[in-house]
């Protein structure tokens, strides 16, 4: 057993099923081939047509789970370089020295704080390079959403409420942990499972992806059960548990003697870009539906500063950092009051990139200032929460919570969102009765409707003889949360009788 955790194993090019020699020259890395593999599957492809935020939005312009995805693997793949970049410079290395020291002043001169950034630096660059290093975390961006059913968020919580009026159909499933994984739909989980197991062309390891870059997908270590007083998030479904193991095995996360269920350090970064370009996007996409207004953003900003400040003077933590936090929010500000006349989307695009530029410092600091914690496994909130700066906390505080009051109670958005429910409902009932019927009875014996109702199912996610209720169901939801919004809004209106003139 061990304390910490090790770089050389987090960093692991490892897959679970071995692949043969290549007789042909191979010019990708590992970690380029598992971006390849991801971008190239039916599912990434699928989440173009899904909801991110604004359900079957007519502008072309707004975002899709597909283009939030690509924008949090390319910003995670900026903090992973810039992670990178800090932990060289405290190593030891001049390069950039101006523009790191004033940031980092406290973390290099305290030894207990620097020292393990330094060791730890000498080990990843004994495994790989900065480029691998961020691809990493790039491609556990391109994957992070991979398992989402359509409608978005609503979509995931219309699955968890069904469940609730619908448990006859859990109770034949024996197992409780089993119970859980269907009773509480949670998209990451299904995203795991979707990796490892049913997408791709591996027989047994869906995708085959490195072990490094699963780790660094894995936000939520935990299974439906350990999740319960956790608002139900959770990665781990019992049907995986085998492969989860052996994952975290060659990962070493199961090796400290101090934690039952590590994070994998990387995961912290493909989170904390998550978190930002949702919050970030979700009010430029506002902007574009002119549910916002550049004047609104301004105000938004200028309310930032206020309360940065004052939170700045209540903490008595004036330093460089909030000097250049200050001059970049005059910045953005600044930009958007000289561009009315341009387009929404210029103007978004000019006051983006000063806001992203710190933002991505920033996060890179509070991982250093967390090191220790994240390399023990024993850091349980997130970078933006854990930072010991009141910049980011305060920065995404404001926009979620302008999101909340002006985006998320959008009159259409909340029309769009009651009849989704009426979909997803109709999908659940049609498909869990036709499942239940298969498993209960045989073949042989299923109603006419459900031997229909089981055709419409996909190859990957067809239900076979020996296949057991919950086997059964979690193929159903395989099916289901794979469709895109235009899909499942047509098939829901089929199976309910509704057909267009």
């Amino acid at each position: 057993m061990s304390e910490y955790l090790d770089w050389s194993k987090l960093l692991s090019s490892k897959r679970l099923e071995p692949e043969s020699q290549n007789t042909i020259h191979e010019p990708r890395s590992p970690f380029e081939r598992d971006c390849s593999r991801i971008i190239f599957t039916d599912s990434f492809r699928r989440l173009g047509r899904k909801t991110q935020v604004h359900p079957l939005a007519k502008n072309d312009h707004i975002h899709t789970r597909l283009t939030h995805s690509q924008e949090v693997s390319v910003f995670g793949n900026s903090l992973a370089c810039c992670v990178w970049d800090y932990m060289e410079y405290l190593a030891g290395e001049e390069k950039n020295k101006q523009a790191m020291h004033r940031f980092t002043k406290n973390i290099k001169n305290d030894s207990s704080k620097c020292d393990p950034i330094k060791n730890g630096f000498v080990t990843i660059t004994k495994n790989i390079n900065r480029s691998d290093f961020a691809l990493i975390v790039q491609a556990a961006g391109y994957a992070h959403d991979i398992g989402n059913p359509p409608f978005g968020h609503a979509g995931e919580e219309a699955i968890r409420e069904w469940m609730k009026t619908h448990e006859h159909f859990i109770e034949k499933i024996y197992q409780e942990d089993k119970k859980n994984d269907i009773r509480y739909f949670e998209g990451n989980a299904q995203g795991l499972r979707l990796i490892i197991e049913s997408e791709g062309f591996h027989e047994n390891t869906g995708l085959n992806l490195t072990v490094a870059t699963i780790g660094a997908m894995i936000k939520y270590p935990r299974t439906s059960t350990e999740s319960t007083n956790k608002k139900h998030k959770y990665n781990y479904l019992q049907s995986e548990i085998k492969k989860i193991t052996s994952i975290n095995k060659a990962l070493g996360l199961n090796e400290l003697d101090n934690q039952l269920h590590p994070r994998h350090p990387l995961s912290y970064l493909m989170e904390a870009a998550d978190d930002i370009c949702y919050a970030i996007i979700d009010v430029e996409d506002a902007m574009e539906m002119n549910i916002l207004s550049v004047d609104d953003i301004i105000n938004l900003l200028r309310k930032i500063k206020k309360e940065m400040k004052k939170e700045i003077k209540n903490k008595k933590k004036e330093n460089k950092l909030n000097s250049c936090a200050k001059d970049r929010l005059n910045q953005a500000i600044e930009v958007l009051k000289n561009s009315k006349g341009l387009s929404v989307r210029r103007s978004m695009a000019k006051y983006r990139s000063p806001l992203m530029n710190l933002l991505t410092n920033q996060i890179a600091i509070s991982f250093l200032e967390n090191y220790e914690e994240i390399m023990k496994g024993s850091l349980e909130k997130d970078l933006i929460d854990s930072s010991d700066n009141p910049i980011l906390k305060t920065i995404l505080r404001e926009f979620k919570q302008i999101a909340k009051e002006k985006i998320f109670e959008d009159r259409i958005k909340t029309q769009y969102e009651v009849g989704f429910n009426t979909a997803i409902g109709v999908l659940l009932e049609s498909f869990f009765m036709a499942a239940d019927d298969l498993v209960s009875n045989g073949r042989s014996k299923i109603t006419t409707r459900s031997k229909q109702v089981l055709s419409l199912m996909s190859h990957h996610t067809e239900i076979s003889d020996n296949d057991d209720h919950y086997i059964a169901y979690l193929k159903v939801l395989d099916f289901i949360s794979g469709m895109t919004d235009n899909y499942a809004s047509y098939l829901s209106k089929q199976l309910h009788g509704v057909f267009n003139a």
